[in-house]
């Protein structure tokens, strides 16, 4: 009897500790779980998109559309939007886990998408996913005429709006369906400009090519400017290309001084006519930077 008794107690234990490892087990997995995301319900970041040309210069185009759209809902005061800087960390490439990065910016939700352009035709595919569920909201294929470019934007931007329940006023909408320039080529080079930009970012202080990035840059935005001498965002963008070259100069060099003066002023609008710009007027920007 007593061997029985034994036994029964012996088997009561190692049922009582299988118990209790498989709770331990659980509760580990569970702490191993990502946190919950706690951010404002109308928070959104927009991801770099993916550049599906067969083109793999054409990524520039891709970024641009992505830039713009995150522009645009930056423009609504209901939204948190995350800046351009803090998204380009989470390029495309390898799998993105959404609801790490969500939980990293701080984001409740997340636009991702992906561009095809092929000649005169841009494909534009959009997803809205909530980051905490990881469930898409909404999804839409745009599949337009490169002149209807800034319209897709536009509505891109609105109906991301619309399914984060945010009504716009009348000036965010006004805001967000203006259009840059009616110069497509302009716009373009624009686009090229803002790409060697942001690499020139991403390069040591001093370091040769990052002023080759800027200088660039500027030459492509003059020949914008050009086509349009409307372009407001050309001439703003003249400016800070000017800036960053300055600041990713050596402190040392002996032109710095002239170059400061030079391009200090950055661009400004005139209240009679179009935006104008020191940098764009007299002898090329272009040709007096690369002077120094």
């Amino acid at each position: 009897m007593p061997t029985v008794t034994r036994a029964i107690e012996a088997k009561r234990t190692i049922k009582h500790q299988n118990l209790r490892a498989t709770f331990v087990q659980r509760l580990s997995f569970r702490q191993k779980e990502s946190p919950a995301i706690r951010a404002p319900k109308r928070s959104v970041a927009v991801l770099p998109f993916a550049s599906l040309s067969d083109e793999k210069r054409d990524a520039y185009f891709a970024d641009g559309i992505q830039d713009e759209i995150l522009s645009n809902l930056a423009k609504v005061s209901q939204l948190k939007v995350i800046s351009r800087t803090s998204v380009m960390t989470y390029r495309t490439g390898v799998n993105r886990d959404l609801r790490s990065i969500a939980g990293a910016l701080g984001v409740a939700k997340v636009v991702e998408g992906t561009v095809r352009r092929d000649g005169n035709r841009v494909r534009i595919t959009i997803r809205l996913v909530d980051a905490r569920t990881d469930k898409a909201l909404w999804s839409e294929s745009y599949d337009r005429d490169l002149t209807d470019i800034f319209f897709v934007q536009s509505e891109i931007a609105q109906a991301v709006a619309y399914k984060l329940s945010v009504r716009l006023s009348p000036e965010e909408r006004k805001g967000i369906e203006g259009k840059p320039t009616d110069d497509l080529e302009a716009y373009d080079l624009y686009l090229r400009a803002r790409e060697l930009i942001a690499k020139g970012e991403f390069l040591w202080v001093g370091e040769g090519d990052s002023r080759q990035n800027f200088l660039q840059a500027i030459g492509l935005l003059e020949a914008a400017i050009h086509l349009d001498q409307k372009f407001a965002l050309a001439y703003c963008l003249i400016g800070e290309s000017s800036r960053r070259f300055i600041y990713s100069s050596i402190r040392s060099h002996p032109g710095e001084a002239r170059s400061r003066r030079y391009c200090g002023k950055r661009s400004f609008a005139s209240p009679t006519g179009p935006p104008r710009s020191p940098l764009s007027s007299g002898p090329s920007s272009l040709r007096n930077l690369s002077k120094l």
